[in-house]
């Protein structure tokens, strides 16, 4: 059916959704519809006859694009385009408007029909005029199909540029290949096209932008064009920008702090964790996130163990921020627990609105740690300081140490008797297994060659860390089967050993164990179990040194009391004796004389005890060194000790070796050496017993035996009877005399001549074995050795020789002068250092002899006056100092001195005596020459 003209035009006019009209030539408009009416706002009277330039901007307008939209169409036969429009009331409104260009039926153009469409409503007006967006349509292939003014007013790029696709130029290098990935996914799978890219403005600059297209469809379901609108989102990509830093300076922030972080979302669920976090609580954060926080930080009471409240259902209940809170644990992802200090606060958004919660904690084991160990060095100074002795001390650390230091502590000494190490405290967190370790060190003590371990640590004076003790290691270290079992039954896991170190040397050794608690050792705890132990090493050293002292003064004052009794029992015998011969009533004064000279003889030989022990101890003592025939030393000592033992019918066995030799060393003290010990054996065995004395060479060591079958020596006194002022028997009902310090003499004799001393005995009633081991001189020197004691004395060796005696007590003085007379010296005595210095300056003596102590002046004052003196009258005298130290025999040795037998002069004589006391050492106590 065909439309008549007049009913076309008609059905056009009427038509209100398109702007339909006619355009002469020159762009004169010649028709008008209503839906132009509706659209542009013009009547047709107002509007026919003008040039549809009318209805665009004037930037168009002064850019020819009226004129250009028409010769275009006069070309291509139709164009079309998309942009704004304008009302009569200058309102905008974005437009699609087709134009057809009109021929007659001899083709010749006539005019236009132009058709445009309103593609907005009122709200998309109102978002095109806020946002400034671009908006462009496409065909179903991307190529523009209408013109866009926001286009080409951003980029600054020409219709034509925009129609031949130049838009893609505008985009960023680095953005065009996923631009256009996009945009070819979105044309194949025919859904929104939607993308962000960086586009160049028309001043160059490059700004973000988003752009967003829609498909329209045809009837057959196939892509027709493309709507779409680009916007400028270089603000929003700021902010997410700063956003983003903010959040990354936030994240590296909390990830750099010592304590750990955690933060959740309103719901209470983990969004963040930092790597202390991570590390405390055992969960990885991309494990974590998401998971509610009662899962990845459960927490309970330290003390009672119950569930605490998660401070972070507390902040999302209340909105309150919660402190920092004590006394809890954490249980970790592995399920061990840690000791923590935590806290936690809202995070609030503009609103005011909780967005969630930062919670904060902190590994707080080790300060407890530290708090509690310094309250145990504390209370373990206090007890040791009040325990009664050193072994309650040694149990008292070991009790304080469990369970807080260790599940097992056992402690170790050198015995100072043989030297073994033993185990003398032990302590268990389980009672039932303290004596499984008891067990395990009496049955297996420490090896003292082992090169770990106690025995170690103890050699060696440095402590040992085990942080883990692997089954193939303690089964390495099982002596046996039996060995092994007790210990898998302690169950050890790690273990320290430190060293209990004395002012002098290491003592002993404390060991720390865990075991079923599954606790391991590291650096902090071996630095305090070695503070505990100097602490303990200098308490309980020191609780030792006092308890010593306080046996010293026990043994001192026993020792005192027995002295008294030694040295009153003969000074009661020769003062009964004395007084009988004064007054006549002695029956038999060779009888009371011999018993004088006997308990006197007893008494000087106490007194040279003590005079020894007091060189001994003051540093005083010295030998007379020479090449001296062990032998005749034995026999000497055992000539004087024969009438003691005939006295008690013992009978003394001479055993000694022809080879024996000489030994570099002091007659007299070898010889006192052999009396001591011969002495206590005559005194110790029973009556009608036997002696044996053997002496025999083993290549460069003599070996010297004394052996008796008397009383015996208890095991455990074996180590103490060297010692000085120990006696095994010292109560008042003993039944032998002496001081205690005989043997403790032998013991530093032996020791000055280089050797050593032992003893040995079966136990009480089966006798001992003193045995004393010296090294032996060369043959070559032993060749030339001759003893003193075989020596003929000259009966008078001080004939002629001129001796001044001066010594303020008349006995001794007399006593002194009589000496040395009866050995041919004449004599001149003085009672002060005043009479004798006028003495030497009147008639210089050959031969000084003065005491030491005098009152007024002394010996040291009288012989620095008389060297004062000039040679040839009295500077050069001899001198010999006689002081209470000096024994008999050492006067007579002097006066006996080297070429004593030769009839030399008198002034040669007075030499060689002062030179023969030179020789005998000063530290002996006998006379010395000044």
């Amino acid at each position: 059916m065909e439309l008549a003209p007049e009913t076309f035009r008609l059905l056009v006019e009427s038509v209100e959704d398109y702007a339909i009209y006619l355009l002469a030539l020159d762009g004169t408009v010649e028709s008008w519809n209503a839906g132009a009416r509706r659209l542009k706002g013009y009547t047709g009277s107002e509007i026919i006859g003008q040039n549809f330039a009318t209805f665009f901007s004037p930037e168009d307008r002064a850019a020819g694009k009226p004129a250009s939209l028409l010769r275009r169409t006069l070309a291509a036969g139709r164009t079309e385009d998309v942009g704004w429009r304008f009302r009569k009331d200058g309102s905008q409104f974005w437009a699609n408007a087709v134009i057809t260009a009109l021929h007659d039926p001899s083709g010749r153009p006539i005019g236009f029909a132009k058709v445009t469409r309103d593609l907005t409503d009122r709200a998309y007006r109102a978002f095109i005029e806020a946002t400034h967006a671009i908006v462009w349509t496409t065909d179903a292939d991307g190529h523009p199909n209408a013109d866009s003014a926001s286009w080409r007013e951003f980029s600054g790029q020409s219709e034509d540029d925009w129609r031949n696709l130049r838009g893609w130029q505008a985009i960023h290098p680095d953005d065009v290949e996923r631009f256009r990935a996009v945009w070819t996914r979105a044309k194949q799978t025919g859904t929104p096209f939607h993308a962000e890219y960086r586009l160049r403005r028309h001043d160059g600059v490059y700004v973000w932008m988003e752009a967003r297209a829609i498909p329209f469809l045809d009837s057959d379901g196939r892509i027709r064009e493309w709507f779409g609108v680009s916007l400028d989102i270089s603000a929003r990509k700021e902010a997410e920008l700063q956003t983003e830093r903010a959040l990354q300076l936030w994240t590296t922030t909390l990830r750099s702090i010592g304590d750990a972080v955690i933060s959740t979302g309103p719901a209470g669920r983990v969004t963040f964790m930092n790597p202390v976090a991570e590390r405390l609580t055992g969960w990885l954060s991309a494990d974590a996130e998401g998971r509610a926080l009662h899962d990845v930080f459960p927490i309970f009471n330290e003390e009672t163990g119950g569930v605490v409240e998660n401070p972070v259902d507390k902040v999302l209940r209340e909105g309150v921020i919660v402190g920092l809170a004590n006394h809890t644990v954490l249980r970790r992802r592995d399920g061990t627990m840690t000791q923590i200090d935590d806290s936690a606060a809202p995070i609030r958004g503009v609103d005011g609105a909780i967005h969630g919660v930062v919670l904060v904690f902190r590994d707080a084991s080790k300060e407890k740690r530290e708090v509690l160990r310094r309250a145990l060095l504390a209370r373990a100074t206090e007890e040791l300081v009040t325990a009664a002795d050193h072994q309650t001390a040694l149990a008292t650390i070991a009790q304080l140490a469990v369970p807080q230091l260790a599940d097992w502590v056992g402690i170790s000494v050198v015995d100072s008797a043989d030297g073994r190490i033993r185990q003398v405290a032990v302590a268990h967190v389980d009672p039932a297994k303290v004596e499984v370790a008891r067990e395990l060190g009496r049955r297996y003590p420490p090896d003292p060659n082992a090169s770990t371990g106690v025995a170690n640590v103890i050699r060696t004076g440095r402590p040992e860390i085990y942080r883990e003790l692997p089954a193939e290691l303690l089964a390495a270290r099982a002596i046996d089967a039996e060995h092994l079992r007790i210990i898998r039954e302690l169950d050890l896991r790690s273990a320290i050993v430190v060293p209990l170190r004395g002012r002098n040397q290491v003592f002993g050794a404390i060991t720390f164990v865990h075991a079923a608690s599954e606790r391991h050792y590291g650096d902090d705890d071996l630095a305090f179990a070695e503070e505990l132990a100097r602490r303990a090493a200098l308490l309980i050293e020191r609780r030792r040194l006092e308890e010593e002292a306080e046996a010293a003064n026990r043994m001192k004052d026993e020792f005192l009391a027995t002295m008294s009794h030694e040295l009153r029992t003969p000074l009661q015998a020769i003062l009964g004796y004395a007084s009988m011969l004064k007054h006549g009533i002695a029956r038999d004064q060779a009888k009371a004389i011999e018993a004088i000279e006997r308990n006197a003889a007893a008494q000087a030989r106490l007194v040279e005890d003590i005079l020894d022990v007091s060189r001994i101890t003051s540093g005083k003592f010295q030998l007379a060194l020479a090449s001296v025939d062990v032998a005749a030393a034995i026999r000497a000592a055992i000539d004087a000790i024969r009438p003691a033992a005939q006295a008690r019918r013992i009978r003394l066995v001479e055993q000694l070796a022809g080879d024996l030799g000489a030994i570099r060393g002091d007659f007299e003290r070898l010889q006192q050496i052999m009396w001591n010990l011969l002495s206590n054996a005559v005194k110790f065995s029973d009556l009608d017993g036997s002696v044996e004395v053997s002496a025999v060479r083993d290549g460069s060591e003599i070996r010297i035996a004394v052996r008796d079958g008397g009383r015996g020596i208890a095991r455990e006194h074996l180590s103490m009877i060297f010692e000085r002022f120990r006696q095994v028997d010292s109560t008042s009902t003993r039944q032998r005399g002496g001081l205690g310090l005989g043997l403790a003499i032998v013991r530093y004799l032996v020791e000055a001549h280089g050797g050593r001393v032992a003893a040995d005995s079966a136990g009480i009633g089966r006798g001992a074995t003193f045995t004393v081991t010296l090294p032996a001189q060369s043959e070559a020197m032993a060749a030339e050795a001759r003893s003193p004691e075989l020596r003929e004395p000259s009966a008078r060796p001080l004939r002629g020789v001129r001796i001044l005696v001066v010594d303020d007590d008349d006995d001794a003085r007399e006593l002194i002068a009589a000496v040395v007379a009866a050995a041919g010296a004449i004599v001149k005595t003085a009672s002060g250092a005043a009479e004798a210095y006028d003495a030497v300056q009147e008639d210089p003596p050959h031969v000084l002899i003065s005491d030491i102590g005098m009152p007024g002046e002394d010996g040291y004052s009288l012989m620095r006056r008389v060297r004062a003196l000039p040679p040839g009258r009295g500077g050069d005298v001899p001198a010999i100092a006689l002081t209470a130290y000096a024994r008999a025999e050492d006067f007579q040795a002097a006066i006996e001195g080297p070429g004593s037998a030769d009839r030399r002069s008198p002034e040669e004589g007075g030499c060689e005596i002062g030179s023969g006391v030179v020789s005998l050492p000063q530290s002996s106590g006998r006379s010395a020459a000044w």
